[in-house]
């Protein structure tokens, strides 16, 4: 039992408290009943139209902020729980597969947003999603919250930001447009729609698109002339109008959002530079990462190491990665007198002659007549006479019977054929440049011991497949040293770039040996437009890409380079004569015959003193 003394101080305290939530839900029942009606209206016209969930997140100050934030959710909850999911969540920080993109913040002061604007990144948020910030209580100052918040979501790169505030009777919408004709790059908070008497004031989207029209402000992009993607041609009044694939793509880009360029060129043109894991760069990676590039375009590629610091347009252009097939050793003069007769000729050939040799010394070993009817009476060299036969000497000594002759008339008949196959070849080998085959792989070139000339961007590439990194030179720009290095068979060395590169160099090198290339294929490139990460410039920019891309006007750019041929009379010219160089190769041989001349000289004349020797001389010369 309560002591009655007690009683009253219990009931005075319950009626305090019932007195107090009464009066805060009086005071805050008119604002809250119309701050759930303009949320719940732009759940079913904007949010249910475009997604199945909803993300609504909340944060308070104070117990007023807390029961507030209490009342809209029920009321939205119970509303709106047929028609989306919502999850609920106080202070997101778990991952999830998909970043949050459709997005509700409740908050009651600055201090509260900052709590929850410390949980956003691009691992949870979708940062070019939508954000719409609830002001669950009445602030003195809407301008100054509205600066501090925009400006806040203004810095991560969030644009479709929208804050809402309530009165009794109305709900406004505030909201900020970075690019317009008063100022650029900048937060200015506008009233941009009301609602009141369950409708909005202005039929107008809930969330606007802002970047449409740039109202010709300033914006920085990182370059340099780096053909066939960009040139930058500088006009008499020292404007600068770009040129090439990716300069066709910025001047549309220009008109068709309305900005102005802020040319920023490297300190060093030659260096696109890179970006370590860290996050440093150099180059021309380093006014992107670090400095007041907005974006860049000059012939980039996708790849992973560059998208993890920088955010990626939509691709607009494919190219591929190509191996330029290295110099090819010349075969000499001498290997081309080899050349029309495969080598199983040559190898039957030799063996007839050896067989020769070998059955006219067996022969004479064993009985000298059978010699004689075979190669004839008085034959003293028939491997000799053999020889000059089969060169077109006229046979000088013939043999007395049928079958000496008849062996002899086939060996004629024979040497007709060979020897007019080979003249009629050989005069079309010692004109033609024969080179020597090489591996037609990557892999069959690094096992020959070749090295890899590459750009630093690819060769992490390589490294991620098991091409060891010793094999790979990194190369700096220009390229045009390492394509004329590349085609010296004593390099040793091959390069791999892009299909662009190869063309433009052959189109403007046409009085040089054309590059050629393996048909080993190394993978398709897409090239891109690079921003600051999580840049606002991606959506508009990708936007006219896709137009860009639909019209086949990217296609036709690329064409003007990638078809590029040129003709030269002079190289369709009259057959060439003879010269002396495509002698060398007899020059030599007769060479190697005169030192086995003096050879068999100074054998002699070493023979004539030793009987012995003279013999064995004898025997073979017969």
């Amino acid at each position: 039992m309560l002591n009655n003394k007690k009683l009253p101080l219990i009931l005075t305290i319950v009626l305090i408290k019932f007195k107090f939530h009464t009066c805060l839900e009086v005071k805050t029942s008119p604002s809250i009943k119309i701050l759930s009606e303009t949320l719940i209206k732009i759940i079913e016209e904007f949010y249910s139209t475009r997604t199945s969930s909803i993300d609504i997140n909340f944060g308070y100050s104070d117990t007023v902020g807390r029961l507030s934030t209490r009342d809209i959710l029920n009321k939205v909850l119970y509303k709106t729980h047929d028609v989306i999911a919502s999850r609920i969540e106080h202070s997101p920080k778990a991952n999830i597969d998909v970043p949050r993109k459709f997005n509700i913040f409740l908050i009651d002061s600055l201090e509260s947003f900052d709590r929850l604007s410390d949980n956003i990144n691009n691992k949870l948020y979708n940062l070019e999603g939508y954000f719409l910030i609830v002001v669950t209580k009445a602030v003195v100052d809407r301008f100054e919250l509205s600066y501090h918040i925009f400006q806040r979501l203004f810095n991560l790169y969030i644009i479709n930001a929208n804050l809402i505030y309530a009165s009794a009777d109305q709900v406004d919408i505030y909201s900020f447009f970075p690019f317009t004709d008063q100022h650029c790059n900048k937060v200015m908070p506008v009233l941009y729609n009301s609602f009141r008497n369950g409708s909005f004031v202005r039929n107008i989207d809930i969330f606007p698109d802002k970047l449409t029209n740039f109202y010709d402000c300033r914006i920085n992009v990182v370059t340099w002339p780096f053909g066939p993607h960009i040139y930058l041609r500088k006009l008499e009044d020292g404007t600068i109008t770009p040129e090439g694939i990716d300069g066709f793509i910025l001047q549309v880009l220009q008109a068709d959002l309305n900005f102005s360029v802020n040319y920023i060129l490297p300190q060093n043109a030659d260096d696109r530079g890179t970006i370590f894991p860290n996050g440093t760069a150099t180059g021309a990676h380093k006014l992107m990462t670090e400095g007041d590039g907005n974006f860049t375009i000059c012939g980039y590629a996708y790849t992973d190491y560059r998208s993890t610091f920088l955010t990626a347009s939509r691709y607009y252009y494919y190219t591929s990665i190509v191996i330029v097939k290295p110099g090819q050793p010349l075969y000499t003069t001498l290997e081309r007198l080899f050349f029309p007769f495969d080598y199983i000729v040559w190898w039957c050939l030799g063996s007839i002659f050896l067989a020769s040799y070998v059955l006219s010394g067996v022969l004479k070993v064993f009985n000298e007549k059978y010699l004689d009817f075979l190669v004839g009476v008085g034959n003293d060299s028939p491997i000799l006479q053999m020889f000059a036969t089969a060169i077109g000497e006229n046979a000088t000594i013939l043999p007395k019977r049928n079958f000496g002759r008849t062996i002899l008339s086939i060996w004629l008949l024979a040497n007709i054929i060979v020897r007019s196959s080979y003249q009629g070849l050989l005069f079309g080998f010692l004109q033609k440049t024969q080179y020597k085959k090489i591996p037609l792989t990557l892999d069959g070139l690094l096992d020959e011991g070749y090295k890899i000339y590459a750009p630093r961007s690819f060769i992490s590439i390589f490294e991620a497949v098991g091409i060891p990194p010793e094999k790979c030179e990194t190369i700096k720009l220009p390229i045009e040293p390492y394509f004329r290095r590349t085609q010296d068979p004593q390099c040793k060395r091959t390069l791999i770039t892009t299909n662009f590169q190869i063309i433009i160099y052959n189109s403007e090198n046409w009085s040089r040996p054309a590059l050629d290339l393996l048909p080993q294929r190394v993978f398709q490139l897409p090239m891109v437009i690079l921003y600051k990460k999580n840049s606002y410039l991606k959506a508009p920019f990708d936007r006219t890409l896709q137009k860009l891309i639909g019209s086949g006007l990217i296609d036709h750019w690329a064409s003007l380079y990638m078809n590029r041929t040129a003709s030269n009379d002079e190289l369709i010219s009259d057959p060439k004569a003879i010269t002396v160089q495509d002698f060398l190769g007899t020059f030599m041989l007769c060479g190697i015959l005169l030192v086995v001349a003096l050879f068999v000289l100074i054998m002699e004349l070493v023979a004539s003193n030793w009987v012995r020797l003279q013999k064995i001389i004898d025997f073979h010369t017969y």
